[in-house]
Parts: C-alpha cells; structure tokens; sequence
C-alpha cells in the first residue's frame, strides 16, 4: 500500500534552513532517498519552498478567489512529503521514524487513496471531456477563404487520413488539394 509522509515544520523550525543546521539537514536527505531506493519502496517526494510563497485558490460557487499564502494561517505548515509502497502501517511508521528531521518538525503518515485503474480512467475522460478538435493550419496558403486557423483536420501526420468535412488531406508531395493550392509547397 502507498503512504505519504507529511514533514510539517514551524516558523522556528523554517528559520533553522538559513543556519549551518539547516545544511546538515538537507544533506541528510540524499542517502535517505537513496535507502528508500534501494529498498525499492521510493514513489516521489519534494520538499517545498517557505509557506509565505503558496498563492491559495478557493472557489465560491463557480467564482475563483486567488489568495496569496498558504491555506490555513496555522502555527505548522507542510514543509514537504514523499511517498512510499510498503505492506502496511507498522512499515510506513518504521520508515517516518528514520526521516531526517530538524527540532519542531512533525510528521504525519496517511494512507493514499487507490489509484484507478487504466481502464477506468480512460472510461472516465471519454464521458467527461469535451470533443474538441485541435487547430490545424493550412500549409500550403495563407487563403483566409480557403481553411486558414479553423478547426478542421485539414493537416495530419497520419498516412490514414483522407478527405474529411471538405477538405483534402496535404500530402508531401505535388498533389492538387481542395483549395487548389499544391501541397508540399512552403507557405507565402
């Protein structure tokens, strides 16, 4: 199962990162990653910058509201975290008891949710996206009356692609295309 460590730390513990500690500190953490590593349980992890430099987003409805500073004006703020694969609890406590730590951190270890599934996730964006088509370019003209900038698949990679909503597909060679231009020529 995966768990997260989360290194809370206070503005006393934040200020050590401008002292000697706070290197020794930081130095500690590459032969830890390293031991997650071996130990094949490493998932990801980042330590993050000072909580004066998080921007809140808090929505009001379907109203955004930007914020600047972290989410809660709280004595502790998340610092960083990593994430680890190991059988159970008792592991993920073992593991965060080894973490490097400064005086004042606290760290909390929270199961993560089950990741879904391939299948279901691409389940899931085919019923929830919207079918937009990407921008296409004609190659050959700059004729705003021809296909310029509209959404059509005018231009594709792809050798499968044939004539669709009126438009011929531009091939790499001398090939008449539906607006009469020459396909692989250079735009004007």
């Amino acid at each position: 199962m995966k768990y997260s460590i989360l290194i809370y730390g206070t503005s006393e513990s934040i200020a050590q990162f401008q002292r000697p500690e706070g290197a020794k500190y930081m130095s500690q953490w590459t032969p830890f990653i390293k031991a997650l590593t071996d130990a094949g349980i490493y998932v990801a992890g980042a330590g993050l910058q000072a909580p004066d430099t998080a921007t809140t987003l808090r929505f009001e409805g379907d109203k955004r509201r930007v914020q600047d500073g972290p989410y809660a004006d709280t004595k502790e703020q998340l610092g960083g975290f990593y994430m680890i694969d190991v059988p159970d609890l008792d592991a993920a406590l073992a593991w965060a008891a080894r973490t490097p730590r400064l005086p004042g951190q606290a760290f909390e270890v929270r199961p993560n949710l089950a990741p879904l599934r391939a299948t279901e996730l691409r389940t899931h964006a085919r019923h929830t996206r919207p079918r937009v088509r990407p921008r296409t370019y004609c190659l050959t003209k700059r004729n705003v009356s021809c296909h310029a900038i509209v959404p059509s698949p005018c231009f594709m990679p792809s050798p499968r692609t044939t004539a669709r909503h009126g438009h011929t597909t531009h091939r790499p060679s001398s090939v008449p295309t539906r607006c009469g231009s020459t396909a692989g020529s250079t735009p004007r």
